[in-house]
């Protein structure tokens, strides 16, 4: 069984962290759960996430509505996940029509073995 240990909220960043833990390993992961609106500051939000994580995360996930593939404001993000050695894994385009990945997942590089990802279509 798995639950919610504990979480903490960030609204400057849209945010919410919460700890996983395993009952039956006694395992846990960190998650932190973004959304960035469309319109707001990317540097800025790029350095409250900064702040957020001087603390561990396992894992960042979330629609950063900042194009992985062709966005020229991507780097300062990729930069810093980078530094603190953080891997992107989602490969393919998640907001088909347009060919881009908004929804991004970064996992703490070593911290895991293989992860197969994969990206379903869906429309409303």
């Amino acid at each position: 069984m798995v639950y919610v240990k504990q979480h903490e909220n960030f609204p400057t960043l849209n945010a919410v962290k919460f700890k996983l833990l395993n009952k039956n390993t006694d395992q846990h992961l960190t998650v932190l759960l973004l959304y960035r609106k469309n319109n707001s500051n990317i540097l800025q939000y790029i350095k409250d996430l900064e702040l957020v994580l001087n603390t561990y995360v396992d894992i960042i996930l979330g629609d950063l509505n900042i194009n992985y593939l062709h966005d020229v404001s991507v780097t300062p993000l990729k930069s810093l996940l980078s530094s603190l050695n953080y891997s992107q894994i989602v490969q393919s385009q998640t907001f088909i029509s347009a060919g881009s990945i908004l929804d991004q997942v970064y996992l703490k590089r070593n911290d895991f073995d293989i992860i197969q990802n994969s990206v379903l279509s869906v429309y409303y």
